[in-house]
Formats: C-alpha cells, sequence, structure tokens
C-alpha cells in the first residue's frame, strides 16, 4: 500500500496548496499475510470495453467469481479473537466511490449466487420498483392528481407509451377549460395507436376499481390486489429482476406490519422517511455472513480482511457553471465574444480541480487502507485503434504511475472473439508482477 500510494499523494506538503495532504507512510504488526492468502495481496480485475457496453459488467462477473474462489476454496483463514477461522463472505467489503457503481456489482453476485448486502446507497424506498408501488397507490387514492397517474400509465404496470401519456395530456388543453387527466382517461382512447388503447382502457378499469377499496381496506390490501390485478411482480422475476420482485414484497410485508388503512396517511408516512433522509435497507435473505457493498465515505474507520475497490476507473465529469471561490468570488461559465472563458473563470476553474484532484486522493487513500489482507481494483480500461491504452480514468489513472502501479498493453492477450483482456504485466515498485 506505501509503495501504491505514496506517488499519488506526495510526500511533501505545499504552503499554495494547503488542501493537500501530503502521504502519511503505514506500518505493518506483522510479517507475514494471513494464512492461504498467497501473492499478489493487491489484484486487478479490468476489463476492455466501455461502461455502455457492458464492460463494467464483466469485471464485476470476474469479480464475483475471484470471491466464490476465496471464500468456497476453504484454504484462507483470518484471526478472529485470538482464532483462525475460514474466509467468509461477511470478511470482504465492496467499496465504490459512487452509489451509481452498486448495481453492476450487486447484479453479478446475485448472478454467482454470493450473498450481498448493499449498505445505505440509493436506500429502499427510492428503488425504481417501491417508486412505482408508491406513486399507484397515491393514484389510486386520489386519481385526480395528475403527476401521480401519470407516473403510473407510463410505468411497467400500465405500459403506456410515452407517445400515448403526450396525446392523452394534450386532450386535456383542447377545450375550454383544462381537465384533468383522470377525465381524459375515462373518455373513448382517441388518437391511441397499437396497443396504447387497450392499454389505457384496461388502466381505467383498474383504478376505477381499486379507488372503490381505498379507505375500505388495508393498504397491504390495496397492494396485493394491484399487484394481483397489473402481474407487476411476476413481470419483473420474468425481467430477470428477482431483487425487484424481493423488494415489492418486503413493501407488501411493511404494509402489512404498519397495519395502516388509509393510503394517503401510508405514502405521507413513506414520503416523510424519504425526505428526511432515512435510510432502508432493501430485501435481503440474511444479514449475516454477506458482501457489503458501500460507499468510501460509509466505510471510515471500519477495515476488512479482503476489500474490493469498485469500478476504480470511475471519475467525475463535466464542468460547473457557477463557481464560488473564496478569494475570486462567484464564477460564472460565460464565454466572451471570441468564444473564450475569462481568464479568472479558468484560474478559478484549475483551482476548484486541483482542490476536487486532492479530496479524489484522500478518498483513494481511505479506500486502500480499509484493506487488512488483500485489495483488489476492479475497473475497465479503453483502447486506442493501435492496441495501446487510453487513458486512464479515476483512481486507476492516478495509480498508474512510473513509480507505482504501471499497466503495459503489449501484454493483452485476446480471447478468441477479441472481446477481452485476461492476462497483463504490472509493476509495483518497479517489481514486475502477473496479474
Amino acid at each position: 500500500l506505501n509503495d501504491l500510494l505514496r506517488p499519488v499523494l506526495g510526500e511533501q506538503a505545499d504552503a499554495h496548496r494547503p488542501w493537500a495532504e501530503p502521504f502519511a507512510s503505514l506500518r505493518h504488526h506483522r510479517e507475514e499475510a494471513g494464512p492461504g492468502f498467497l501473492p499478489a495481496h493487491v489484484e486487478l480485475h479490468l476489463t476492455v470495453g466501455s461502461k455502455a457496453g457492458g464492460a463494467l459488467d464483466r469485471a464485476a462477473d470476474a469479480l464475483a467469481a475471484r470471491l466464490l474462489e476465496l471464500v468456497e476454496g476453504g484454504e484462507v483463514r483470518i484471526e478472529v479473537d485470538g482464532q483462525l477461522v475460514p474466509l467468509d463472505y461477511g470478511h470482504i467489503a465492496i467499496l465504490c466511490r459512487a452509489s451509481t457503481s452498486f448495481g453492476a456489482y450487486e447484479d453479478a453476485l446475485e448472478r454467482a449466487g454470493v450473498p450481498f448486502l448493499t449498505v445505505a446507497g440509493r436506500g429502499f424506498y427510492t428503488r425504481p420498483e417501491v417508486r412505482d408501488l408508491l406513486n399507484a397507490l397515491q393514484a389510486l387514492a386520489d386519481p385526480t392528481d395528475d403527476l401521480a397517474l401519470a407516473g403510473l400509465l407510463r410505468s411497467p404496470a400500465m405500459a403506456l407509451s410515452d407517445a400515448a401519456l403526450y396525446e392523452l395530456c394534450e386532450q386535456r388543453r383542447r377545450g375550454e377549460q383544462a381537465v384533468s387527466l383522470w377525465e381524459v382517461l375515462q373518455g373513448p382512447a382517441d388518437g391511441l395507436s397499437g396497443d396504447d388503447g387497450p392499454r389505457a382502457r384496461r388502466a381505467m378499469g383498474i383504478i376505477s376499481e381499486l379507488h372503490d377499496r381505498v379507505g375500505r381496506t388495508s393498504v397491504a390490501d390495496v397492494i396485493k390486489a394491484f399487484l394481483e390485478a397489473t402481474d407487476y411482480r411476476a413481470a419483473l422475476i420474468q425481467a430477470g429482476q428477482a431483487r425487484g420482485a424481493r423488494n415489492v414484497a418486503k413493501l407488501l410485508a411493511d404494509a402489512h406490519t404498519s397495519g395502516i388503512v388509509g393510503v394517503g396517511e401510508f405514502v405521507e408516512y413513506v414520503n416523510g422517511l424519504r425526505d428526511t433522509g432515512t435510510r432502508e435497507g432493501e430485501a435481503r435473505a440474511t444479514a449475516e455472513g454477506v458482501v457489503q457493498i458501500m460507499s468510501v465515505h460509509a466505510a471510515k474507520g471500519l477495515e476488512f480482511p479482503v476489500v474490493v475497490i469498485g469500478e476504480a476507473t470511475y471519475g467525475r465529469g463535466g464542468g460547473d457553471s457557477v463557481l464560488v471561490d473564496p478569494d475570486l468570488g462567484v464564477l460564472l461559465r460565460v464565454k466572451d465574444e471570441e468564444k473564450e472563458l475569462p481568464a479568472v473563470y479558468r484560474l478559478g476553474k484549475e483551482r476548484s480541480d486541483d482542490q476536487e484532484d486532492a479530496e479524489a486522493d484522500r478518498l483513494l487513500y481511505v479506500a486502500a487502507t480499509r484493506a487488512r489482507e488483500k485489495l483488489i481494483l476492479s475497473g475497465i480500461i479503453g483502447l486506442k485503434k493501435d492496441g495501446s491504452i487510453s487513458k486512464l480514468g479515476g483512481w486507476l489513472g492516478k495509480l498508474n504511475a512510473p513509480e507505482g502501479l504501471t499497466l503495459d498493453s503489449t501484454c493483452i492477450d485476446y480471447d478468441e472473439e477479441g472481446s477481452g483482456a485476461h492476462r497483463w504485466e504490472m509493476q509495483v515498485d518497479k517489481t514486475p508482477v502477473s496479474c
């Protein structure tokens, strides 16, 4: 870790950059790694391609296979309370810089049958399938709520197209006085082509029937009736979203437990939890002996025998339209007549970027030093047309320095389809290591 991190942070303080924290060397408390932890103690699991092209999904699948090997092999031991015990999934953490990276690793672990738990993350109440159901409840309680009804119609439960929703909204405004979307839906489905006409009529029938139940039966009964009428949970399973189906079942169980009868009261209760930032974990089979997926910030103060830095090539992109500099004031990203940005904005942007880089370096130090026995970096790289490595982004780009870790694209060994790379030459502190 010292060899990897020293070139990134540097060892000398800079009075002109007070926000840059110099490297603090680590001291080991034993000479040997834990039983079964064989070199290399730093591993790279990289795939070639783009995130949009599925490269991160392939990297996550490779990582899941490696974690299965480490745990199911039964040879790796760690010390717990003075005793050696087999490594299990609860001794492993996947740390990501942003929660947007969680999905690829959650899906890969689920495909591999590896138990996992996402700590915080986007949260249970912000999952798409849970949002769909809460939105449906709001629309069922008050069909004249245009926003809730539009969300329900566009959701997979009703599956109206964007064009159909646009046409219905246009029909709201064609009379002398605008009417609610619900009134339009109750009329003839004029102008809706293809499957949208039957889907609109089906939606109207389901909403009318379930609206009559609101306030007369419990929220749990309304949700159950909605799921049965729309086959929403079955559709999630058929689409391969078993996690989504579990979350739907969890919301139904929570509604049963709450005992709340009023749909409005239940939706208000849930929205209150979401708005105040309360985090509710997603549905899992068990809470112990599972791989934990979390942000690096959430991992501060914790340590794990095996730590994975997920999507190590993640980087923040784009430019800020407005910058606030303590010395330069408020700076606007407005070009002059010659299409040039003002010099004062460029100066402020340079300082802002340098501060963000320094914070990213400190966060990398935190992430890497959470590992007690083995550090694994998972990510993706791009190649130029000549086969050389394109500019590496994120933390992998920072680590890929002459003094630290060096990736050599001449050692890429493609599979028969030419779509992957599975053998690399790297160096740590100028010592070649295969990975």
